[in-house]
């Protein structure tokens, strides 16, 4: 039994499995083949391309829901296969390949590392490790984001947490590099958050703190966006203040009626931006906390939901979930940024504390785990609680995912849960104790979920 304190997480144990659970026993030879593996069988059939498979942090679609049938409840008979790499991020699933980031050594000898594994049989097909130059991170706190996946090339993007940028194609042959802390003075911080990249289109966009010089001088969050096939710059875009914070919130994506592409994300300075995903143009900002937010965004009709773990604006309480209303007119290009209020509020639940969690988004309804340990079922229209199953003593950073209409649910005690929403309440399914603490996302694909513990 892994022993930790409270609030002290990352003095952990550094063997770290990498859990791979099948959509049944593995023994019973009724996998589907999914493309690019060598397995074989009949059963669920893999999806056509890579689209539907687990891309990015929050899944295809940012979003933590998978369209995957047929998978398990009962986890503690699943193991397929383990893998050891330190860390404390989301696999990402394509094409028959699980790209992990994390790291291995410790001190002098550590090395952050992408490794690709072949998502039926957990076999290494290729590692690139990535030593440390100059930060002031903790040791055991490397290794805390994602790599994503292009789905139009099947082409891998990741950031160091110093802040070397990469893409990689699916054999691990590096297209470009980009060094974020020499070229734009990239800052980093003890507790890691290094997040992951994104590709929307033809760009990969990435989140940061940087302190340059000019105009980009004072330090503030920043989102960069480079040209996915050679690493050019195509925009930066500064939408905040001075962060009080690091942030690593995933980023979401939507199109909006007059045409625009755009995206939504947290920042260190504890507000919530809004910014042309083709442009970087900053469109509106809404600030809810004075530390930063870290959890992703979520969209529901009119609504952008966001909640945080930080002392709030207007009272000394910690913790909020609001629902913001969408600007009825964006600014037009050149046009300054929209400062949204308490007024732009169309709820707001003071009874959500989440530093990290980003919510999951179905139906109408929100699925976050909280700091209490507790996972609340929220209505996304008016911010009411259906209902809320305490599932551990606490929770810190890991998320829930949505999957064949239940919910895996990871917590910080290394417990999984599988809960179903039956309208009034949250029934426990199963639950399974993993080998370590969670501290990031399940994500699925090929009928497996594959599940990062520390």
């Amino acid at each position: 039994m892994l022993k930790f304190q409270p609030l002290t997480f990352f003095d952990m144990l550094e063997k770290i499995p990498l859990y791979l659970i099948p959509i049944i026993l593995c023994l019973a030879g009724c996998q589907t083949k999914p493309k690019g593996s060598s397995a074989s069988g009949a059963g669920v059939s893999a999806p056509k391309g890579i689209q539907t498979d687990w891309l990015y942090w929050r899944g295809p679609h940012g979003t933590g829901v998978s369209g995957q049938k047929g998978l398990p409840y009962d986890l503690n008979k699943s193991l397929l296969w383990t893998y050891e790499i330190q860390g404390g991020g989301v696999p990402v699933i394509a094409g028959g390949k699980a790209y992990q980031f994390g790291y291995y050594g410790v001190e002098d000898e550590l090395q952050e590392a992408l490794v690709c594994l072949d998502a039926t049989s957990g076999k290494v097909l290729w590692d690139r490790r990535h030593s440390d130059f100059v930060s002031d991170i903790v040791y055991n706190r490397y290794g805390v984001g994602a790599a994503c996946v292009d789905p139009a090339t099947g082409n891998v993007y990741f950031q160091t947490s110093p802040g070397l940028l990469i893409g990689y194609d699916s054999d691990g042959n590096k297209l470009w590099e980009r060094s974020l802390m020499e070229e734009f003075a990239r800052l980093t911080f003890p507790n890691g958050r290094t997040g992951g990249p994104c590709v929307d289109g033809e760009l990969v966009i990435i989140h940061a703190i940087t302190a340059n010089w000019g105009k980009q001088g004072p330090a503030r969050d920043r989102f960069y966006a480079f040209d996915k096939s050679n690493g050019e710059l195509v925009w930066s875009s500064t939408p905040g203040i001075t962060p009080k914070d690091s942030s690593f919130s995933p980023l979401i994506f939507e199109d909006t009626e007059d045409g625009r592409r755009v995206f939504y994300s947290g920042t260190g300075c504890g507000h919530v931006v809004c910014i042309d995903a083709r442009t970087g143009q900053a469109l509106w900002r809404f600030q809810m906390s004075y530390g930063g937010v870290n959890a992703g965004i979520v969209l529901h009709k009119n609504l952008v939901v966001a909640i945080h773990g930080k002392e709030n604006v207007d009272t000394s309480v910690i913790g909020r979930m609001v629902a913001i209303k969408k600007p009825k007119k964006l600014p037009a290009h050149g046009e300054e940024i929209l400062l949204l209020g308490k007024e732009d509020e169309a709820w707001r639940n003071n009874h959500m504390e989440s530093f990290t969690s980003t919510p999951v988004y179905r139906g109408g309804r929100l699925y976050t785990t909280i700091k209490r340990g507790e996972l609340v079922c929220t209505d996304a229209s008016t911010g009411k609680d259906h209902w809320v199953l305490k599932l551990a003593p606490d929770q810190v950073h890991a998320s829930p995912t949505w999957a064949d209409e239940k919910l895996y649910v990871p917590m910080f005690d290394g417990k999984v849960s599988v809960v179903k929403d039956e309208g009034k309440e949250g029934r426990l399914l199963g639950k399974t104790e993993l080998d370590g603490a969670c501290l990031a996302a399940p994500s699925v694909a090929h009928g497996r979920v594959f599940i990062q513990t520390k």
